[in-house]
């Protein structure tokens, strides 16, 4: 199980650093079945320093998470700046098409 365990791991840290996001939900749902069948205090004995490669997966997965966060923010912004200038420009033409 722990030769398993650390070559989803494995998979999983490439998987992240490749962008392949439509593979990572069925990696994970194999490290929860392993999970489901064995005994955690032991597992984790078994483990030993492979634990290290799951501290990694959380920081890739925090990365990638604030990195399309940012990606949303840099969205808002740009949408709120083109609905504003398109506003604006349409303020001003509507100005020259008054009657006077």
């Amino acid at each position: 199980m722990v030769k398993l365990w650390k070559s989803i791991n494995l998979e999983i840290i490439e998987v992240i650093k490749s962008g392949d996001v439509e593979r990572l939900d069925s990696l994970m749902e194999k490290r929860q079945e392993i999970l489901d069948k064995v005994d955690i205090k032991r597992f984790k004995k078994e483990l030993g320093n492979d634990i290290k490669l799951d501290d990694k997966i959380h920081i890739l997965l925090t990365n990638e998470i604030n990195n399309i966060k940012n990606e949303i923010k840099k969205y808002k912004v740009t949408k709120t700046a083109n609905y504003n200038y398109n506003r604006n420009v349409n303020t001003k033409i509507n100005l020259f098409n008054q009657k006077v």
